[in-house]
């Protein structure tokens, strides 16, 4: 699955947990969608130094 629909189905299921008052829920659920944070920038500069190789041709 891709990192940012992942992350937004994470942030979903947080806000849930967290109304529900299920911290059981909430922690790995935040874990993961920290991971899929770190995941998602890590993507965005690869195309970002993608893109700027390719400006410079």
């Amino acid at each position: 699955m891709r990192p940012a629909y992942t992350l937004i189905a994470c942030i979903t299921g947080m806000a849930l947990a967290f109304v529900e008052g299920q911290w059981v829920v909430f922690v790995p659920l935040l874990l993961v969608g920290l991971g899929q944070a770190v995941s998602l920038v890590r993507q965005v500069r690869a195309q970002d130094r993608q893109d700027d190789g390719e400006d410079e041709r």
